[in-house]
């Protein structure tokens, strides 16, 4: 299993060993698409005018991240060969207005073609599980890095649907697998605790969330009774890596403490491990004191676990 890496020079050099895997993945810069007579910046020029509502150069060199005399020359070949037109703009006479041709349609239908089936030969080789575990990586990488940083805001918290408890098991197993090698265990303890939870759901006092980004689950958390008393329980609380610092997990910590609030519980207690310093750092925000500790062997590591509790 890889290890993560753990200081910045690491992780840089991660990145660029990811770079130039990426690169010889794709082997397309400065080339042609297969059987296609256009450079890969030329392409991405029509398929991004084709794309686009009445997009100007300035918008492409921005998009594209291209050299304004680049692009200038390459629009000037395209327009040469018939397939870009431009037209003033109605609002900035300064501006065109770059349109795709009848012909450059045409030939972007086929571009787009020829890219889906290079695209559907990259996937061949991966179950759809693992096609998807691709998916929600590239997301990831969109998400944080994506110049636009409004969407990362675009998250929805909703309650529980059907299959949501199987997708709560398989993140938290995947996670803690990968992050502190918690073992099969550990799966088995989560599906047990989420069993018991559907089976005596009482609608007035439990209560399960997920979190969602463009439809892919990035976090979730839930409140269940303590049996015999009027004290609430956190549990399954968990982030997406790749979806932290949105500010996620205060949303969910504050929509399961405001349910806790209506429903007449007198306070709220979760366990963690001692490890977990960003959830840490949020129970202490909410309000959360720790109130006991204790180390055993479980889910096949030596473990420091805590409880705290918060009265409400």
């Amino acid at each position: 299993m890889p290890v993560s890496p753990t200081t910045l020079a690491q992780r840089i050099k991660r990145i660029r060993k990811f770079n130039r895997f990426y690169t010889r993945i794709l082997d397309l810069l400065g080339r042609t698409l297969p059987y296609s007579q256009y450079s890969l910046s030329e392409a991405r020029i029509l398929f991004e005018i084709g794309d686009q509502d009445s997009p100007v150069a300035q918008d492409l060199v921005k998009q594209l991240n291209l050299d304004p005399a680049q692009l200038s020359r390459t629009l000037k070949r395209l327009e040469g060969q018939g397939l870009v037109v431009k037209s003033p703009s109605k609002t900035d006479s300064r501006k065109q207005i770059l349109h795709l041709s009848q012909s450059g349609q045409s030939e972007l239908a086929q571009l787009q073609k020829l890219s889906s089936h290079q695209i559907e030969s990259l996937l061949s080789g991966l179950s759809v599980d693992q096609q998807t575990q691709l998916i929600d990586a590239m997301q990831s990488i969109e998400t944080l890095l994506g110049a636009d940083k409004a969407t990362s805001n675009l998250f929805s918290i909703r309650t529980y649907r059907p299959g949501d408890a199987g997708q709560v098991i398989r993140q938290h197993a995947l996670f803690y697998n990968e992050h502190y090698q918690f073992d099969m265990s550990f799966e088995a303890y989560v599906s047990e605790g989420l069993t018991r939870f559907m089976n005596g759901y009482d609608v007035s006092r439990d209560r399960l969330w997920v979190a969602e980004l463009n439809d892919r689950f990035i976090g979730s958390i839930a409140v269940t009774k303590v049996e015999n008393t009027e004290i609430a329980q956190l549990r399954w609380f968990l982030i997406d890596p790749g979806s932290q610092g949105m500010g996620l997990g205060n949303k969910l910590i504050n929509e399961a403490l405001l349910f806790c609030r209506q429903a007449g519980y007198q306070g709220v207690l979760l366990w963690t491990i001692k490890n977990l310093d960003a959830a840490r750092h949020l129970y202490t925000k909410s309000g959360f004191e720790l109130t006991e500790t204790k180390a055993h062997t479980i889910w096949g590591r030596d473990l420091v676990e805590e409880k705290w509790e918060l009265v409400i």
